[in-house]
């Protein structure tokens, strides 16, 4: 019951497009699990004139993840410890990863806006167990999941980490 009070209350304080204050990890009732709610990551995606401009910016996201085009490479193994602004560095180095997923949906409805909250465990070797996304559109949620399920994080000191990361998704002005 604690631990919903406290994720309750660190989902709170996520307001707007303001950061909240960085919240102090807190244990779960579970001891081979530590606990940690990010601050809300807000997305903006570009509303994509066709179907054709979206394709063509998925093939070149391809290529640089896969070393053929220039720009990022191959992820190198992250360093250092695991806190919040490691994971965050993680998750913001993919961000265009993650804004593709709402733009796809964008093309769908142009007015699409929300909040996907993203819950994911972090083994002792750096690697994303499980993730799972809920609170906003399916497809957006399980898109987003499926990068995070992808990336490679800092190893956990003593026992794997279980993070909430919310993203929310608004159109670029």
């Amino acid at each position: 019951m604690q631990r919903a009070l406290i994720v309750a209350a660190a989902l709170l304080g996520c307001g707007g497009s303001q950061k909240s204050p960085p919240t102090t990890p807190s244990n779960s009732t579970d001891p081979a699990h530590h606990d940690d709610t990010m601050d809300e990551e807000v997305v903006e995606g570009e509303r994509p004139a066709n179907e054709q401009q979206l394709a063509r910016k998925q093939a070149i996201e391809q290529a640089r993840a896969a070393g053929i085009l220039g720009g990022r490479g191959p992820d190198p193994q992250p360093t250092g410890a695991l806190d919040k602004a490691s994971i965050r560095a993680a998750v913001r180095a993919h961000l265009d990863r993650i804004e593709l997923c709402y733009e796809q949906r964008l093309l769908e409805n142009p007015n699409l806006t929300g909040t996907t909250r993203v819950e994911f465990t972090i083994n002792l070797d750096g690697k994303v167990d499980a993730a799972t996304g809920s609170g906003f559109d399916a497809t957006v949620d399980g898109c987003v999941a499926d990068v995070i399920k992808q990336l490679v994080f800092p190893k956990p000191t003593d026992r794997p980490m279980t993070v909430r990361y919310p993203f929310t998704f608004k159109p670029a002005p």
